[in-house]
């Protein structure tokens, strides 16, 4: 007999399975699906508050804009013409960046 004639190749019914026994594996395969159910319920409620906190935030700003609707209008201009300041800012300074690298360039 050769050496790979004695040659068993791993199987799942086997005693034992890389460093532990199956009784092993098992716990800790039961442990691992405990582990990720319980962190699975806290993400479900997580997400359960986040979605009521949304809720009563778009709740309280639809009655805000009710109650005040110019003052709404008044800081939706605001927010708008801030917003597109900045973004104007931020336009020109990338401009200058590429006219002073091109100018090195050439």
């Amino acid at each position: 007999m050769n050496e790979t004639e004695n040659f068993q190749y791993p199987t799942s019914d086997m005693a034992r399975r890389g460093n532990g026994s199956d009784t092993h594996s098992a716990r800790m395969t039961a442990a691992m699906r405990e582990s990720l159910s319980h962190a699975r319920q806290k993400l479900e409620d997580t997400v359960a508050t986040a979605h009521q906190r949304s809720r009563q935030m778009a709740d309280t700003t639809s009655d805000y804009i009710q109650r005040w609707p110019f003052s709404a209008i008044a800081v939706a201009a605001g927010v708008g013409l801030l917003v597109g300041w900045l973004l104007a800012t931020q336009i020109r300074e990338e401009q200058r960046s590429a006219m002073r690298a091109r100018s090195r360039w050439h």
